[in-house]
C-alpha cells in the first residue's frame, strides 16, 4: 500500500517537504513527536 492510499495528507507532506524551510520542518517534527507523546500517555493511563 502506498502513503498516497494510506493518507492523502501525509502524501503531500512527503512530496513538498524538500521544498520546505528548516523552520518549518522542525515545527512539523516538533508537533508529531507532541502528538506521539500523547497517544503513548493515553495508552499508559489505561489501565
Amino acid at each position: 500500500m502506498s502513503a498516497a492510499n494510506a493518507d492523502p495528507d501525509l502524501a503531500r507532506l512527503v512530496a513538498a517537504w524538500p521544498k520546505l524551510s528548516a523552520l518549518v520542518k522542525r515545527m512539523i517534527l516538533a508537533a508529531l513527536d507532541a502528538d506521539q507523546v500523547d497517544e503513548v500517555g493515553a495508552i499508559g493511563d489505561e489501565r
